[in-house]
């Protein structure tokens, strides 16, 4: 049995889901810090990879629609 490697649309998809799971537990973290006014420094780099690991991937995923958005156009 072969394994089928995952085409890139579904490589987009899957970075999809795991920028909507970094979005909402980046959202938690600044609710508790507005809440609290105070994050551990665990919970600061956590933040901090969240948000680079969002600015990082979010042109590849906006790239990849960009030709179905001009063709709606």
């Amino acid at each position: 049995m072969t394994m089928r490697r995952a085409n890139e649309a579904q490589k987009i998809e899957a970075m999809k889901v795991e920028m909507f799971n970094r979005e909402q537990s980046l959202e938690r973290l600044v609710r508790k810090f507005e809440l609290t006014g105070y994050l551990s420094d665990s919970e600061r780099e956590l933040a901090t990879e969240h948000t680079k690991w969002i600015n990082s991937h979010k042109d590849v995923i906006r790239n990849f629609y960009r030709p179905a958005m001009v063709i709606a156009e």
